[in-house]
């Protein structure tokens, strides 16, 4: 019997750990529904093997990479050059590989938005509470910004980057002529919370050792007004979701954002736009098997 032939690699994420990506469930997706004969993989890539990997990157035939977890700011000094997204954010997601020369750009705030607008929540114009300043967290807060939000508010932990956290914002809020404020967690927060059109969770309270916590207590008040957006998507409800809920509140999690900011990408090293219904429906099939 002959052997299948297997599919070229298209795409790949660079990532430690990996394992839990749905990644290849969505480009590979993508790729099967566009008759695309490739592949996108899975490769465990920490700081010590980064620079390696770019280095193969730039001699094969690869479209290009996504890039999570150690590895978005470590890429920047890695790639020829970046979109004004990634310049400002400074951290890349997506790297297009393009005869030899790598152009890295950030597409998480763009698929957070898209995430907003197919669900119908209207941000422009409303007060926008962020909890966090990671790297994710940076990217939504600027094309919030760009894209008419009246205010945003960012809760980060009272520690050492606190005070550069605050510079950056002021940075971002010159930019983009939105007014950004930069709140300790520590702060008496009630009225802050009450006064949220929208909030969006970008910390990691929520996931994997931490599921069982919300990052913001209990003891707060939420207003039956608010949207609370958590950019965690496993598990499906986290307790900050729970939480808001009970109080009347609309919910989100972070599925679709994850879905759009992969079309983005997709799009960059295909110039075509991604079949969002079959890969909303694999994406959803394979958490209800890992569920099981």
């Amino acid at each position: 019997m002959d052997k299948a032939i297997k599919k070229p690699v298209l795409a790949s994420l660079l990532a430690s750990p990996i394992g839990h990506s749905l990644s290849p469930v969505i480009h590979n997706t993508a790729f099967a529904e566009l008759n695309i004969n490739g592949q996108y993989t899975l490769v465990d890539t920490g700081s010590d093997s980064l620079e390696s990997c770019f280095a193969e990157l730039r001699q094969s035939t690869l479209l290009g990479c996504n890039l999570s977890m150690p590895n978005k700011q470590l890429a920047i000094p890695l790639v020829d050059d970046l979109s004004d997204t990634a310049k400002v954010v400074g951290a890349i997601n997506t790297v297009i590989v393009n005869d030899g020369k790598l152009f890295g750009d950030n597409t998480d705030g763009r698929g957070f938005v898209k995430g907003l607008e197919v669900n119908d929540i209207v941000f422009q114009d409303k007060t926008v509470l962020i909890l966090g300043a990671g790297g994710a967290a940076l990217s939504i807060i600027y094309e919030l910004a760009k894209q008419g939000v009246s205010q945003l508010v960012v809760l980060k932990r009272q520690n050492d980057t606190f005070d550069q956290t605050v510079a950056k914002m002021e940075q971002l809020s010159t930019l983009t002529n939105c007014p950004i404020t930069v709140i300790a967690f520590s702060d008496e927060l009630q009225a802050i919370i009450e006064s949220a059109d929208i909030i969006v969770n970008c910390t990691n309270v929520g996931m994997a050792e931490l599921e069982d916590e919300t990052p913001l207590d209990p003891r707060f008040k939420l207003s039956s007004h608010s949207v609370v957006v958590d950019i965690i998507y496993v598990p499906k409800q986290t307790e900050l979701l729970k939480w808001a809920e009970e109080q009347g509140c609309r919910t989100l999690n972070g599925l679709d954002m994850l879905i759009y900011q992969a079309s983005e990408a997709f799009k960059l090293w295909t110039a075509k736009d991604m079949p969002i219904t079959p890969v909303k429906e694999a994406v959803k099939n394979r958490l209800e098997n890992n569920d099981k």
